[in-house]
């Protein structure tokens, strides 16, 4: 006898697969419709919950809410490939186990230690050896949402920029032996200073206020052409690419920064824009380092190049304000950022570059970051007195290194 399907339960499975299938389309729809447009801020607070890892203990309770997408005028796919860069920066985030941070903790430790004859030991990352590489291409620039529209509308406010471009009579730079602060042995009297970075340099002004005053007081005879380059919400990659293509930021076009042939380039370290917590992340800093140097070397040799490192984070509070991330989460962003810090101070001391080092400064006695340097609102980008701690110590490099003259 030949056995039969009951047809209940044909109509069943059919009735089974088109229920998956209409709501697989419309999760499809709502993705393509609602999660172009949240902000990075958006995504880090939990307003999304599709696709987002949850982060390891303690749990967070995510609710689907209703966001008023923000006005945006990139392109969708642009947009699109934005929001899927920061979940994967937040997958990365959420699934980091306790091998990686013990990895980063015992980089840090030992970079902050001592040798027998009292020199700072240089750990460079893993699979890098003694011979510096350039990177690999870089990836297609692609803007990464600043972190809330509050902060934009504050960016947008504080650094206008204003895109001075340099005489083309200033004459090219030399290099004389003195080492005097004397107007009679300078080369040339106006000096063109660009600062290359994320929003820890962009949110220094863009007119770079505490940086002239320091350059004033110690170069009176000096004027200066001060250029910010630095660019809420970008990694190192678009800092490279920013050198020599044009780009747009908070709706204003800025030239290709080499362009400008300035006399010195303040290249930040961009830790708190990183790729991720592996070792092999800290390679990738290390390497695309090297090409940003390569690039400047290529298309402006006479440049000068001080590798600087920003303030440091708090663990505690990291982020409060914005991002309002629970203490595992602004534990372990912490502990990257100043991996990434420190990394930058280790390429510039065993590659010989001048650093502008206010990331060891702004560290309290348990190597955490002190309050008064940080901005007490968004708890990330630096304070007043953390601005005028790293303009301090880029004029410091300068000096130390004779780099005017």
């Amino acid at each position: 006898m030949r056995k039969t399907v009951p047809y209940f339960f044909i109509g069943l499975v059919l009735f089974a697969l088109l229920f998956i299938g209409t709501n697989i389309t419309r999760a499809q729809q709502l993705l393509d419709n609602y999660l172009p447009e949240v902000s990075f801020g958006d995504l880090l607070s939990g307003y999304q919950s599709t696709d987002v890892p949850e982060a390891p203990q303690p749990e967070v309770s995510v609710s689907v809410i209703t966001v008023t997408p923000a006005v945006n005028t990139e392109s969708e796919s642009s947009r699109v490939e934005a929001t899927n860069k920061i979940k994967e920066y937040l997958k990365g985030m959420s699934t980091m186990d306790d091998f990686t941070r013990n990895s980063l903790q015992e980089f840090l430790v030992k970079s902050t230690t001592f040798d027998p004859s009292g020199n700072r030991q240089i750990i460079k990352p893993s699979h890098i050896d003694t011979e510096t590489k350039p990177s690999p291409d870089p990836s297609p620039y692609i803007p990464i949402p600043t972190l809330m529209a509050g902060v934009r509308e504050v960016l947008g406010i504080q650094t206008e920029p204003t895109n001075p471009v340099p005489s083309d009579n200033v004459p090219s730079q030399t290099n004389p032996s003195s080492t005097t602060h004397n107007l009679q042995l300078t080369t040339k009297s106006i000096y063109t200073i660009a600062l290359l970075g994320d929003s820890m340099t962009n949110t220094l002004g863009n007119d770079l206020p505490h940086l002239r005053s320091f350059l004033s007081q110690t170069y009176p005879f000096l004027s200066f052409a001060l250029l910010n380059y630095g660019f809420g919400a970008t990694d190192l990659e678009s800092g490279l690419y920013r050198l020599t293509n044009t780009t747009t930021y908070l709706g204003k076009l800025y030239p290709p920064l080499l362009s400008y042939k300035p006399d010195l380039l303040i290249v930040e370290s961009f830790a708190y824009n990183h790729w991720g917590g592996q070792k092999s992340d800290l390679d990738h800093q290390w390497l695309t380092i090297a090409k940003i140097i390569d690039a400047i070397n290529q298309n402006s040799p006479e440049t000068k190049i001080i590798l600087a490192a920003t303030i440091a984070p708090n663990y505690l509070t990291y982020g409060d304000g914005v991002l309002n991330w629970p203490e595992n989460l602004k534990w372990d962003a912490s502990l990257i950022t100043k991996a990434y810090l420190q990394n930058m101070v280790n390429f510039a001391t065993s590659q010989n570059y001048p650093l502008a080092d206010a990331y060891h400064l702004s560290l309290d006695g348990s190597n955490n970051g002190r309050d008064i340097y940080i901005n007490q609102s968004d708890h990330l980008h630096p304070s007043n007195e953390g601005a005028m701690l790293y303009s301090q110590q880029i004029v410091e490099a300068i000096k130390e290194n004779n780099l005017l003259y």
